[in-house]
């Protein structure tokens, strides 16, 4: 059986600074989940700052949120079980 495609979508992702200090790693990412083709939510998706590898899994309603993020370029990979990492 062939694996299915992960198809997801982050959604509302939004940089915000949780302290004033450009210095520290104070920055979060958060955002939703969802399936590209129904714009379901998806649930137990880890997202993951790769760089860090700070991680966070998607709840029910397919929202996350990465903190302590340092400020600069972050790649972010969203994987599944049984989907390709993307």
């Amino acid at each position: 059986m062939k694996p299915k495609l992960f198809g997801a979508l982050i959604g509302v992702v939004m940089w915000h600074v949780v302290a004033a200090q450009d210095t520290l790693c104070t920055l979060s990412l958060k955002g939703r989940v969802v399936d590209m083709h129904t714009n379901t939510a998806l649930q137990d998706v880890a997202v993951v700052a790769v760089e860090t590898q700070q991680g966070s899994f998607a709840d029910a309603n397919g929202k996350f949120q990465l903190t302590g993020l340092c400020k600069g370029k972050v790649t972010i990979s969203v994987s599944h079980i049984g989907c390709q990492t993307q």
